[in-house]
């Protein structure tokens, strides 16, 4: 997965778990998991972005947890470094 890819998908899931009124960490991981079984939800995973998703789980981790970690993270990097 390159870098843009999945600074792309960083910002995503960083949004739904950020964002009051969405859902929480626990509904955004069960998303995640969801679309690595070819699942998506249709808000968070969509038909247009579960590749994304997908290779994530293929080139990193399948550990949701991971991924809403280091999304978390990598945004608090970036801004950091602004």
């Amino acid at each position: 997965m390159d870098d843009a890819d999945k600074a792309d998908l960083y910002r995503l899931v960083r949004g739904w778990v950020l964002t009051p009124g969405y859902p929480t960490q626990t509904l955004v991981k069960e998303c995640i998991q969801d679309a690595h079984l070819g699942r998506p939800d249709g808000y968070l995973v969509t038909n247009d972005n579960q590749w994304m998703f997908r290779q994530y789980r293929n080139s990193v981790s399948p550990n949701a947890d991971q991924l809403v970690r280091e999304a978390l993270a990598y945004e608090e990097v970036t801004n950091a470094n602004d």
